[in-house]
């Protein structure tokens, strides 16, 4: 997404997301498809961002989690709350 991303290291954001009460799991995995970690965890509901569509998720994902019963569900995005919009207001100095 650029030089300056991920602004926090997979790490952090692995544990802010594991500390959530509503989230059972993190796993974090080298792949560049979530596709073999999606047939191994056969989750009940797998999220993505608003950024994109479930026709978007590739094919092997959306099969992977079919298989295992679950439900793709598409967070909406929060206008203003990208880490794009956050850089960009810490570029040029502009108040949240």
């Amino acid at each position: 997404k650029g030089p300056d991303r991920p602004v926090n290291p997979e790490q952090d954001r692995a544990r802010v997301l594991a500390a959530l009460a509503c989230v059972d799991a993190v796993c974090l995995f080298g792949e560049e498809r979530a596709t073999r970690f999606l047939e191994l965890a056969q989750p009940d509901v797998y999220v993505k961002g608003g950024d994109l569509t479930v026709d978007q998720i590739p094919l092997a994902e959306r099969q992977a989690v079919a298989a295992g019963g679950g439900t793709i569900l598409i967070m909406p995005l929060v206008p203003g709350r990208s880490t794009s919009a956050i850089l960009g207001k810490l570029r040029t100095g502009t108040s949240a």
